[in-house]
């Protein structure tokens, strides 16, 4: 069941972030970081804000340099000749609809992905005490020769599984939404991952 919800979880995302471009214009994209970004601002502070939507430009120039640089030095003339043919059909579908589009949801989510830095500390004071708590309610149990429950293990997993989707579709998606929902979302991972510690039941063979 675990690995069907997978598979079908990565397949739906995978969907889900090849249609948003199809869908939505670039500048939807755009509209969204600068909402986001103001938001931000009055959550967060504005020096962090800036940093983000600055590594969010800079990491998207950079990658967007990276894929239409052509190296032709060394290449006999035919070759030249080639490689310019492919770097204007490259430069071509990259003045698209969709690749404008695309360009646009990839600095989106470079800012939200930045964004989520600020979390690491939090989440690793509140990850720590979780598991701890977790691995303490799971050796109480043992010691009182409890039966682990798999059947909580298993709503864990898919649990965690769905709240992984949902953060990672938050990053893409061209939505304006207040930080707290990507602040739950990782508190509703940290949740489902202390019921699978608690819950986990190894069976020999």
């Amino acid at each position: 069941m675990i690995r069907i919800l997978a598979v079908t979880l990565m397949t739906a995302l995978l969907g889900f972030v090849l249609w948003l471009p199809a869908s939505y214009p670039a500048q939807a994209f755009y509209q969204t970081v600068q909402l986001d970004h103001m938001t931000c601002r009055a959550a967060l502070g504005k020096a962090y804000s800036d940093r983000a939507l600055a590594f969010a430009l800079s990491s998207n120039q950079s990658s967007a340099a990276r894929s239409t640089s052509t190296n032709t030095v060394g290449m006999s003339k035919p070759e030249q000749r080639l490689a310019a043919g492919l770097e204007a059909i490259g430069t071509r579908l990259s003045n698209g609809r969709y690749s404008k589009a695309l360009n646009a949801m990839m600095t989106l989510a470079f800012y939200r992905l930045a964004l989520l830095r600020s979390l690491v500390i939090g989440t690793l004071i509140l990850l720590c005490p979780a598991l701890l708590d977790a691995a303490v309610r799971r050796t109480v149990r043992t010691h009182q020769f409890q039966r682990h429950c798999p059947e909580r293990c298993t709503f864990g997993l898919a649990g965690g599984l769905i709240a992984c989707a949902a953060l990672v579709a938050y990053t893409v998606a061209p939505l304006h939404l207040h930080p707290a929902f990507a602040w739950s979302a990782i508190a509703t991972i940290i949740y489902f991952l202390c019921v699978v510690l608690a819950n986990y039941h190894h069976s020999a063979g």
